[in-house]
This record gives structure tokens, sequence and C-alpha cells, in this order.
């Protein structure tokens, strides 16, 4: 997995403000490394555990060490409500849920 870097340029002239037809938005940002008042806020990154996940992961990239660790986590929960459901389905099959009482209560 290759890391992609976008840098912006300063325009010569501050008063012009559009984007030629090759740059991106992001590109034509005059200031993208600004934090934003969210960013000022919020806890630093453990190194440590940035390190023991990318040692896990085989990566010493941050980006790909923290896409990876969202990837699977992502993909954990995923899998989990899934196999919730199958139960959930399961137990309905069985006859766990009673839904005329369900029906009775809302009358």
């Amino acid at each position: 997995m290759t890391e992609t870097v976008i840098t912006a340029e300063t325009d010569p002239d501050p008063d012009i403000d559009e984007a030629t037809p090759d740059e991106t938005p992001a590109e034509t940002s005059a200031d993208t490394t600004a934090e934003t008042p969210d960013e000022q806020d919020e806890p630093p990154i453990d190194e440590e555990l940035l390190a023991e996940a990318g040692r896990g992961l085989g990566t010493t990239s941050r980006n790909e060490i923290i896409n990876g660790a969202l990837r699977e986590y992502v993909e954990r929960k995923r899998t989990q409500r899934s196999e919730a459901l199958e139960r959930v389905q399961e137990l309905a099959d069985e006859g766990a849920f009673d839904f005329d009482r369900i029906d009775e209560v809302d009358q």
C-alpha cells in the first residue's frame, strides 16, 4: 500500500481563489496544516500503542496502521452483529418470542 501526500502551493496572487483544472479543492486550500478547534481538544495518539498495532499489522506507516486497525475493528463489529442477528433468528425460529403478546400490549 502506498501513502499519498497532498501538498498545497501558495498562490502568488492572494486575490485569486480559483482552482486550476488539475488541482483538487484540497490542493487549493491556503493552509492545510492548521488544526481545527476539534483537533486541538483531542488527546495525542498513544505512540506505544501505535507501534504495537504496527507490529501486529506488519507496517510502520501511521496511515496504514490507523487504517488497518480501523478496518479490523469494523470487520470485527460487522461479524459480531451478523452473529447476533443469526442467533436472534434462531431464537425466533425456536419460538422464543411471543409475538401475539406484543400485539396484546399494543392494544
